[in-house]
């Protein structure tokens, strides 16, 4: 019997984690079924379920942050067994889910479960915490989003480095589905219901040190 796969998409919000988990289930992969933020872009369901949020906030316990304001929190260490987080996916061949906060607790998830596989998606970190504020989710111009932006990125980093490299793709260079998909294999994609085609894929200056870092990691991985 095949071995089943488990994907986890990391990355921040408002960075192209919806878009990044549409190409994968239009390469077959498996999210789980019940949604809990209704339509997105284009009437796309995005993916996240209750199933998964509640490991994740497991381990974050009482220091869960409720907003894009709030500072990262520390992740407790608990016991929770593998059986939880792959029997959310059934007999499905190749699982794949994204939960925001992941990276928050990203220490004690790779421990307790060790057979997930990563990808990771980043994009300049000026419209990401643009596209916050104008959403409401943070102050403009409030600090607390860059701190939380630079946490995840050191994260992403963290983990490349102790899992060993996995594809990290940049939103607005690099979000080719046909590539995504060859690059995980995958099958090649259906037609995915995500408008890739946003209009602030713009090359834009951004002087953020970890920015740079994740733009490198992700080049040294296409070259390998």
């Amino acid at each position: 019997m095949k071995k089943q796969r488990i994907i986890a998409v990391l990355g921040f919000a408002k960075s192209g984690t919806s878009a990044l988990s549409c190409i994968l289930q239009s390469g077959g992969a498996v999210f789980p079924s019940q949604g809990i933020n209704g339509a997105g872009r284009s009437g796309y369901q995005k993916m996240e379920s209750t199933s998964t949020n509640e490991i994740i906030h497991e381990l974050m316990g009482s220091s869960v942050a409720n907003n894009w304001d709030s500072p990262p929190g520390a992740p407790e260490h608990k016991s929770i067994p593998g059986e939880r987080l792959t029997s959310i996916f059934g007999n499905a061949n190749i699982g794949a889910f994204k939960v925001p906060k992941l990276l928050e607790c990203i220490d004690p998830f790779v421990d307790l479960f060790p057979f997930v596989e990563y990808v990771g998606i980043f994009r300049n970190p000026n419209k990401s915490i643009r596209h916050l504020e104008k959403k409401g989710y943070c102050a403009i111009g409030s600090a607390a989003p860059w701190i939380l932006w630079r946490h995840y990125a050191k994260k992403m980093l963290w983990v490349y480095d102790v899992k060993g490299p996995f594809p990290l793709f940049e939103f607005d260079a690099s979000l080719d589905p046909a590539a995504v998909c060859a690059t995980l294999d995958l099958s090649p994609p259906a037609k995915c219901n995500y408008d890739l085609n946003i209009p602030d894929h713009s090359e834009e200056a951004c002087d953020e040190p970890l920015y740079h870092a994740l733009r490198q990691v992700a080049g040294e991985y296409r070259a390998h």
